[in-house]
């Protein structure tokens, strides 16, 4: 049986299993500060990696959000705004999507969806219908006597602005300039 010596020298800390020495290219202390360099880089690299997996993931989740979840977000964000509003305030949103959908406005014992159960109610819907506000839609009721505003199709920028007046809830809208 051959078993090889190893030899370590004491200078340098290099070991080699064939009996000769090497040379150490750094001077003592030194491998110790580039290995802590080295891996302080390394997990720099991995962070950046997993910045940019996040920051990829959100942008494609910000896209590619159906038209169902963006109409959820929008009559969220309008129905706190109108539910803040006191007498004689008024609010504004900027409606940017879902592009080609319609936002609706349905007044007390109108041809609402069911959803609305008799009240005062906005919808975001695919097709300016109540079947189609019930099916594919989202809808949500406000506590007002009525609503005044109109339905339209949301295909560009438009700010709409609310207005509350005792029970009655004024919706006003107009075409507004690229904000994004």
């Amino acid at each position: 049986m051959i078993i090889k010596k190893l030899i370590i020298d004491k200078d340098s800390k290099s070991i080699l299993p064939n009996g000769n020495v090497i040379k150490s290219i750094l001077p003592n202390g030194k491998k110790a500060i580039i290995l802590k360099e080295v891996i302080t880089l390394v997990i720099a690299a991995l962070c950046l990696i997993i910045l940019f997996y996040l920051a990829f993931q959100l942008y494609g989740m910000l896209i590619k959000k159906s038209g169902l979840d963006q109409a959820k977000a929008n009559l969220d964000q309008i129905s706190r705004i109108i539910n803040k509003l006191e007498d004689g305030g008024s609010g504004n949103f900027l409606v940017v999507s879902p592009k080609d959908w319609f936002l609706a406005v349905y007044n007390k014992n109108s041809a609402s969806p069911v959803s609305c159960s008799n009240k005062v109610c906005l919808c975001f819907c695919p097709e300016m219908n109540a079947q189609s506000c019930n099916d594919e839609g989202v809808c949500n009721s406000f506590e007002f006597s009525q609503v005044s505003g109109y339905s339209f199709e949301i295909s560009e920028f438009f700010e709409l602005q609310f207005i509350r007046n005792k029970d009655t809830l004024n919706i006003d809208y107009k075409r507004s300039e690229d904000k994004r």
